[in-house]
């Protein structure tokens, strides 16, 4: 007579085989997954900023018209100095930006990133200082932790007497998507941005062009030279990212 039995359950030693086939896999496919959402999130913020900053544009201009006719143009004739630098661009955040901001940001003229809580300073890709601990940045804080730090871009002329002079030509973002906390390296966290006195000007990702009949031309990049200068320094980082549709396509 055959016996038979019908067993419930598992053995100890298929609960044990069973659970170390699923650890190898985590441990396989963890590192993937917790990459993939850093990288969403870093995206997220970062598009959100270029929305920000965009439609604060946007705005201005409807009420002020074309920025290259704004009453602090003129500073393209004004020669680069610091104390004057800082002026013009007190007056550009408090005029053409904050106010159409939404609620809850702060704005700080004359901290440093060690006030801000900063414990390292901002660094390229390649190692070099972007910006350090202890000068005084006017900076603003975002509602969801997002730092922006404000600085002018500059045109070199010659004058009359030959000498190449520094002018006031723009500004320059430098968009910090989680503020201290993060690793604070221009590619990573850290991204490039501005607006020039232009006609027609708009906020863009860094990139390198030309000023011609009060128009900027930016230079046409491959994707494979937008690639380089990301992996090299970062500074192409954010033009990388709107090129690929908002994906990090990259060495991150």
């Amino acid at each position: 007579k055959l016996l038979s039995s019908n067993r419930k359950g598992f053995t100890l030693a298929e609960v044990l085989i069973t659970l170390g086939i699923i650890g190898v896999v985590a441990a396989m496919t963890m590192p993937v997954l917790i990459a993939n959402h850093k990288k969403n999130v870093a995206v997220t913020k970062l598009k959100r900023s270029y929305n920000i900053l965009s439609n604060v544009f946007v705005r201005a201009q409807v009420n002020y018209g074309d920025i290259i006719n704004w009453d602090l143009s003129s500073s393209r004739g004004v020669e680069h100095e610091a104390e004057s630098t800082r002026k013009i661009l007190d007056t550009f955040i408090k005029k053409f930006v904050l106010p159409y901001l939404a609620d809850g940001y702060t704005y700080n003229d004359n901290m440093t990133l060690s006030d801000l809580g900063y414990k390292t300073k901002i660094l390229y890709r390649n190692g070099s200082s972007l910006l350090n601990l202890t000068n005084q940045r006017q900076s603003i804080r975002l509602q969801d932790g997002t730092y922006i730090f404000v600085y002018n871009t500059v045109t070199q002329i010659p004058n009359d007497a030959g000498e190449i002079k520094q002018y006031f030509s723009g500004i320059l973002f430098i968009i910090d998507i989680d503020g201290p906390k993060g690793n604070n390296i221009v590619g990573k966290d850290v991204f490039l941005g501005g607006i020039y006195f232009v006609n027609n000007a708009k906020f863009i990702f860094y990139c390198n062009g030309t000023v011609k009949n009060n128009n900027f031309i930016p230079q046409d990049y491959t994707r494979d030279e937008l690639l380089q200068g990301c992996e090299t320094d970062g500074r192409f980082c954010g033009s990388l990212i709107q090129s690929d549709g908002w994906q990090i396509n990259y060495n991150y």
